[in-house]
């Protein structure tokens, strides 16, 4: 008979387990010794082997795929030194239940299929997402392209820009775009404006007024102005959930009234082999310890974490219940993750794959430390990969966590605030050797405090990471990295950064906003920004130096000028295609810069600085105000500019003006 003294790791086998086996063999060998059918088995028969003295690391073994209908909870700190892993090829880890029973049907005047909507704990499950074969499905949209424009709001405004922060719970529609759609009560409305997108049930529609109620009331003004530049809050909405939106292949609607979910297949698709899966789980893991006594040593391997349903928090900062608006705050902080970590020390998460959530990947809240995210693959994600949230205080601020050599693709695709990877409140932390791409917000945000407070936000190292394709032309105000606060210590380096797209205002690729304080820009490419290559909204004594802006708006700006140091620029290269080098709102100030290399494609005498009052000023001008010494004028002899490879030639004034050349995939691309 195998026994903890003589076996390391458990086996677990829904389809061949038996919770009444030893757990110690993956297949039955007529002996008792056989796979567990529940990972819960598995982690109480270790909790009792603990509590008897026993420490040996074990690894618990997936044989195959592995349905969660609730989370593997990790809550006892006896429960450590535990690694979980796929027993030979790689096992999904899926938060959903399979669809079985579909039959064809007609629905909204077209053939499709529909199955009955199971339930879970007595009541219907609530679909909020559809998979078929793996690939997340498209819910119904109203319209099917574009927006619909409100004809008044709540609190509407004919100012611009109006006030940000005014909410509204009811909007007037343009009662033609609705004539004869049927489901608008119940359905979601959705719209994007600012920084954030915003989701709200529909509670009540009036067809005599065209008056929509929202259950949820919106976080930042919605108004009727239609401005393309302005910081628009202009209600472009549509409408999922939505009977009459029912229509395409790859498309499916659920009617939670008749108890059925309804799909188009595609083309091509062999729907009646078809794997469908909808989520029934929020999150595939839970570790939760306590402020005395931390969960610990826990790694997961070789996995693959596939649909959980959507999250988010159960309560406010305020003790106030969640959700209370349309949006959960700037980068969609407010959600949760597919797998939770509290009052965790000395866990990883490698060579792992997830996607297919409801929002956040990973979720590491209050209490954690000593954590690593590594060689991970995230994509389709519906808010982003990886999110912590620690309070503001050396106390309470997650610390010392390591995010490098994953693969952070297609997200915010239900939440698109959200970024790649989001740091609140944190020190001493290595974000590195990332790709992060096609994301609908920032790639990376780092910091939480707005102006120049006390932040325990510092020492956090931002290097070599590949971050390109940011934004996607949806939401505004957003960067390839973000920084927020005082952060001494905190350095951005050698990231090579491109194509940063905003939907009006605030594409940049690196955005050191509110109060960013002795941060460090230095060794980075950053090239194809909808606006300028580096922006300090305002701050103190930062340091730029030693990095190639190409190709944004402008190269660098300061909104808010200040009468003190902001940001000194020194031993970097501008190229500029008819624009600024600099820009701010204000007489300038708070930039100070020397030995520079600046050069305008289209002008042999580039403008160095422009203000809010289209004035402009030379770099003889910027020179006499004592705001430069030393910067030249001339092409930097980049090895292929139209190819973006940013290699320095040997002969290159840069290098004489003491520039160390940038080499590598960092420079080239490659």
């Amino acid at each position: 008979m195998y026994t903890f003294s003589n076996s390391c790791v458990i086996y677990v086998s829904q389809l061949n387990g038996d919770d009444g086996f030893s757990g110690f063999s993956p297949v039955d060998d007529g002996q008792g010794n056989g796979p567990f059918k529940t990972a819960n088995q598995a982690l109480s028969v270790i909790l009792e082997a603990r509590k008897g003295g026993f420490v040996r690391p074990v690894t618990i073994s997936f044989t195959e795929d592995y349905y969660v209908c609730e989370p593997i909870k990790i809550n006892d700190p006896l429960l450590n030194g535990i690694t979980f892993e796929s027993y030979k090829e790689k096992v999904k880890i899926v938060g959903g239940t399979k669809l079985d029973g579909w039959e064809k049907d007609t629905f909204n005047g077209v053939k499709c299929y529909c199955a009955k909507i199971p339930q879970k704990d007595g009541k219907q499950i609530e679909v909020n997402d559809l998979f078929v074969n793996g690939k997340r499905a498209d819910v119904t949209r109203y319209p099917e392209k574009g927006f619909f424009h409100a004809l008044d709001t709540e609190n509407n405004f004919d100012t611009t820009p109006p006030p940000i922060f005014t909410r509204s719970k009811w909007f007037v529609a343009d009662k033609k775009d609705l004539e004869g759609v049927n489901g608008i009560e119940g359905a979601t409305v959705n719209y994007s404006h600012y920084w954030l997108d915003e989701h709200s049930k529909v509670e009540s529609y009036d067809e005599e007024t065209g008056k929509i109620v929202m259950a949820l009331p919106s976080s930042c003004t919605i108004s009727t102005i239609y401005s393309p530049t302005e910081h628009t809050s202009g209600l472009n909405y549509y409408f999922t959930h939505v009977p009459n939106g029912f229509k395409n292949n790859g498309q499916w609607y659920a009617d939670a009234k008749a108890g059925k979910i309804y799909y188009i297949p595609k083309a091509d698709e062999d729907f009646e082999n078809a794997e469908t899966i909808i989520p029934a789980c929020k999150r595939f893991v839970e570790l939760s310890g306590c402020e005395e006594e931390k969960i610990k040593n826990i790694r997961f391997k070789n996995l693959e974490f596939f649909c959980a349903d959507i999250s988010y928090k159960e309560k406010a900062a305020d003790g106030t219940s969640l959700p209370k608006y349309a949006a959960f705050g700037q980068a969609a902080q407010g959600t949760s993750g597919a797998i939770s970590f509290e009052h965790a020390t000395n866990c990883m998460i490698s060579d792992c794959e997830i996607h297919g959530t409801g929002t956040y990947g990973i979720v590491i809240d209050l209490g954690c430390a000593d954590l690593r995210i590594e060689n991970n693959k995230f994509y389709d994600m519906g808010a982003g990969a990886v999110l912590s949230r620690g309070e503001n205080s050396i106390e309470k601020a997650i610390s010392h966590l390591v995010i490098k050599d994953n693969v952070i693709s297609h997200t915010g695709v239900k939440y698109a605030a959200a970024c790649g990877i989001t740091l609140c409140h944190a020190n001493n932390c290595e974000i590195s050797n990332n790709e992060i791409c096609h994301t609908t917000y920032s790639a990376i945000s780092v910091g939480w405090i707005w102006g120049y407070d006390e932040s325990a936000s510092f020492a956090n190292k931002i290097d070599s990471n590949y971050i390109h394709h940011i934004g996607n032309g949806f939401l505004s105000d957003l960067g390839g990295i973000y920084t927020l606060g005082k952060q001494p210590g905190t350095v951005v380096s050698n990231n090579r950064i491109h194509d940063i797209k905003s939907a009006h205002y605030g594409g940049w690729g690196i955005y050191l906003d509110e109060g960013s304080t002795s941060v460090t820009v230095e060794n980075n490419v950053v090239y194809n920004t909808t606006t300028e290559s580096i922006h300090l909204n305002y701050g103190s004594f930062n340091t730029v130096k030693n990095n190639i802006f190409v190709l944004g708006q402008n190269g660098a700006k300061v909104t808010y000028v200040e009468d003190h140091d902001g940001m000194a620029i020194e031993s970097n290269i501008f190229v500029v295609d008819g624009t600024s080098i600099y820009s701010g709102n204000g007489a300038p100030g708070s930039i100070s810069s020397r030995k520079n290399i600046i050069w305008d494609v289209s002008n042999d005498a580039p403008h160095m600085y422009k203000d809010n009052e289209e004035k402009f000023y030379s770099l003889e001008d910027w020179q006499a105000l004592g705001k430069d010494f030393g910067t030249i004028v001339c092409d930097p002899l980049f090895s292929s500019f139209s190819e973006k490879d940013f290699t320095l030639s040997p002969s290159s004034p840069a290098i004489e003006l003491g520039l160390v050349p940038l080499t590598g995939f960092l420079a080239t691309g490659k």
